[in-house]
């Protein structure tokens, strides 16, 4: 009878062992799946905010293009005559 007592401690020594693991195990997929879901948010915000960043300078861009182009269409009046091979380069 003492030595089925000791086996059923022991089995049940190990199995809290085990249990205790597995809570171990447990706790640790939470955080990690808190984590992944805090990196997921920050990943979607930053999306978007690099998607309206993207939009605001390609509204720009015509604005900015259509300037360039009217500064090298006109001459300045203080600006020194160009000869043909830099009027090329442009």
């Amino acid at each position: 009878m003492e030595i089925k007592c000791k086996k059923l401690s022991d089995q049940r020594d190990h199995l809290q062992v085990l249990v205790s693991g597995m809570d171990d195990c447990s706790n640790q997929y939470e955080q990690r799946l808190l984590q992944i879901q805090a990196f997921q948010e920050e990943l979607h915000s930053r999306h978007i905010k690099t998607k309206q960043m993207s939009n605001a300078v390609h509204a720009d861009v015509p604005h900015a293009r259509r300037c360039t182009i009217e500064q090298f269409a006109s001459p300045r009046s203080d600006a020194p005559p160009r000869n043909a091979r830099q009027v090329k380069m442009l």
